[in-house]
């Protein structure tokens, strides 16, 4: 597995977690988020490398390569939260502990809850990891 393969394999299992969402406001990697154009309820998502290393010995060694799936959840201030915590807790069952291709996510946890312009936020981030032997 690779980057590329890696961020195909995490934009599946969002895709399939958003099924239940089909009307939602969606801002995928590297676009940014018009919240002008969202209804009450927004989703903005971003994949971060952390770290990577080897994790076996041998003449082509395995490295592991470790993430985050950034999601950042947007209410309409005002809305109440529970759209957004209905969004977080059916992104958590559908994210947590899965294994597609190669990568595996871990237990989603929860992030901070700034402010953007009359839009509260609660994030959400996914760890997850994959291996590679090149």
């Amino acid at each position: 597995m690779n980057y590329e393969t890696a961020r195909t394999a995490l934009a599946g299992l969002m895709e399939a977690a958003l099924t239940a969402y089909p009307t939602l406001a969606v801002s995928w990697d590297n676009t940014p988020i018009d919240l002008s154009k969202a209804g009450d309820l927004a989703l903005q998502i971003e994949y971060m490398w952390d770290d990577a290393g080897q994790i076996d010995l041998g003449l082509a060694p395995n490295h592991r390569t470790t993430g985050s799936l950034f999601l950042t959840i947007f209410a309409k201030a005002g809305t109440g939260t529970v759209k957004a915590l209905q969004l977080m807790d059916t992104l958590t069952l559908q994210l947590k502990c899965k294994s597609v291709s190669g990568l595996v996510t871990t237990v989603p946890k929860p992030g901070k809850k700034p402010e953007r312009s009359g839009w509260k936020t609660q994030e959400l981030h996914v760890p997850f990891y994959f291996d590679s032997t090149s």
